[in-house]
């Protein structure tokens, strides 16, 4: 009778222990599949609150990109805000506070998230104009400033470039109200001497020091001249042939200062919830001066004078 009061006991006991851990394994893997759900919500809460500041920042953006070049010079120079965008109240930038754009939540969400812009507007005056341009699109540079500098104060202008696509070559119009003043083209590629480039081309040597010079960052660099000392040049036209390009386009001599050429915005989305900020992005664009598409270059391949 003693013997069998033991084992039963003992049988207790056994079961007891099997059932703890049971179930700590059981919570063991209760716990962990918990910490992974939170962090994965936490993961995917993160990741909606900064898509939804990128969201606000690119809102931002997009409202100063169909302003006219009046209202963005207005807005650089004087810190004026468009319609519906007051200034903000959350610090002063050179030229005055942000202005703030507010992006209503039209979804069933009731989560009290805000979704901000705050935009500025600087104007774009860089010393060396650098872009890129693919094979037969054209980028003008502007010349004249009316509010700033007035006209670029030379005759001579410095064009680099690096090809991107297999070999490039260059060509330019420079222009004023009274129609073209200068045009032709540069050869980045050497070619035979029955090369297509051979009529019209400027061929740059290599042993002048200009085509990939030590310590230059294009392969090749020229110097045109855009008009005679007494004219008041307004735009030069550059078009990339035979391949894109990454251009650079600075002043001849460097004493020289290029004009406006566009403005520069930054916008900040933001994502407040109960006046605090959970999520920040910044994007910044450059917006360059109107000018008119390579449809209108025919007149680069005109054999004679082309005025307006």
């Amino acid at each position: 009778m003693n013997t069998n009061t033991n084992t039963y006991k003992n049988q207790k006991g056994q079961t007891l222990l099997f059932v703890v851990v049971a179930m700590t394994i059981a919570l063991s893997i209760g716990i962990n599949a918990s910490v992974r759900t939170l962090t994965s919500l936490s993961r995917t809460s993160r990741t909606d609150t900064a898509s939804r500041a990128l969201a606000a920042a690119e809102g931002g953006i997009e409202r100063y990109l169909v302003l006219s070049s009046k209202e963005l010079r207005g807005a650089a120079d004087d810190g004026d805000c468009p319609e519906g965008t007051p200034a903000s109240e959350t610090g002063p930038t050179s030229n005055g506070p942000p202005c703030k754009i507010r992006f209503e939540d039209m979804s069933d969400n009731s989560d009290n998230l805000v979704s901000l812009a705050f935009v500025t507007v600087e104007n774009y005056t860089p010393t060396d104009y650098l872009f890129s341009l693919e094979s037969g699109q054209v980028k003008e540079v502007n010349l004249y400033d009316e509010d700033g500098i007035g006209y670029y104060s030379s005759n001579q202008i410095r064009i680099c470039w690096t090809s991107t696509s297999g070999g490039s070559d260059i060509t330019y119009v420079s222009y004023n109200e009274s129609g073209i003043q200068e045009k032709g083209g540069l050869e980045g590629n050497p070619q035979p001497e029955d090369g297509y480039v051979e009529e019209g081309f400027d061929k740059i040597s290599t042993s002048d020091g200009t085509r990939g010079g030590s310590g230059t960052r294009y392969e090749v660099c020229y110097n045109v001249t855009i008009g005679d000392d007494t004219d008041d040049i307004y735009g030069l036209r550059i078009r990339s042939i035979g391949g894109a390009s990454d251009i650079e386009v600075s002043p001849e001599p460097v004493t020289a200062t290029l004009p406006l050429q566009g403005y520069k915005i930054t916008s900040v989305g933001k994502l407040e919830q109960d006046s605090e900020v959970t999520a920040t992005r910044v994007i910044r664009v450059i917006k360059s001066l109107p000018y008119l598409p390579v449809s209108f270059d025919y007149a680069l391949y005109s054999q004679g004078p082309v005025n307006k």
